[in-house]
């Protein structure tokens, strides 16, 4: 209990300065009107994919746990657990849902203090580079603290709660599995819809990226570049994919076991 107790305490103090530092990026001057104009037509149309985002992987996310609560509920029963499979097909499934909700809290307030630090970051930058880079580190810091933060405070939280209604310590990681399933499930999906969101960006800024610009290189002189850009996010999800395949197969063979003790 001392290092649960522990693990709550770094994830309150986590989130503390992960709060902390989104306020000091958002005090920040945010630049001229016409710097201000580019900045609001980006947040509008940031803004708008998360709201589509979200609301898409809402609409597969239920889907998703109903389905696993039925195959865990439906599943024939060793007779050897200390509770039934309704009961572990509740757990399970509840789980995924509070996992994907906390994958999705860290994401949206993540990309909203991003979106609010890159116009931060411009104005900064043309008086200190030396601010301009404090703003851009500690805007990035937040997401980054909340992702962990998330992760700490969800798994402790369930560890925490199943402890205090006498659930043994060796099963709670079993009936907890679906958490990071369920984080894992919207992280894959917005690492998917980003990169689609991107790629049409790019697809649709081709007609300029293609375009040949010359710079001057010296006195009486140009040299002339090319601009191309050649990633692709859906190999990002393809590995996820497998890692979400193989991962339960793995957790599958140790479970029935541990739930017998």
């Amino acid at each position: 209990m001392t290092q649960l107790a522990f693990t709550l305490v770094c994830s309150v103090a986590g989130l503390w300065f992960a709060i902390y530092l989104a306020k000091w990026v958002l005090r920040n001057d945010e630049g001229t009107k016409e710097m201000q104009s580019i900045s609001d037509a980006i947040r509008e149309g940031a803004e708008a994919f998360l709201a589509r985002q979200y609301k898409t992987i809402a609409m597969l996310t239920i889907p998703v746990a109903v389905v696993i609560y039925l195959l865990y509920a439906l599943r024939q029963s060793s007779g050897q657990e200390n509770i039934t499979t309704t009961q572990l097909a509740f757990y399970v499934a509840g789980s995924f849902i509070f996992g994907a909700i906390c994958s999705a809290i860290a994401g949206y307030i993540g990309m909203w203090v991003a979106i609010r630090a890159n116009i931060r970051t411009a104005a900064a930058a043309r008086s200190s580079l030396n601010l301009g880079l404090q703003i851009a580190l500690r805007g990035g810091a937040v997401s980054g603290l909340f992702v962990v933060v998330m992760s700490l405070l969800g798994v402790g939280g369930l560890f925490a709660l199943l402890r205090l209604f006498g659930t043994p310590a060796q099963q709670i990681p079993f009936l907890i599995v679906g958490y990071g399933f369920g984080a894992s499930f919207v992280a894959l999906f917005a690492q998917l819809g980003g990169g689609i969101y991107t790629k049409a960006a790019d697809v649709g800024a081709e007609p300029t990226w293609g375009q040949t610009w010359s710079v001057k290189w010296k006195r009486g002189s140009r040299k002339t570049t090319h601009v191309t850009r050649r990633s692709s996010p859906i190999w990002w999800g393809i590995t996820l994919a497998i890692a979400l395949a193989v991962g339960p197969i793995c957790l599958n063979r140790p479970r029935q076991k541990i739930l017998a003790r």
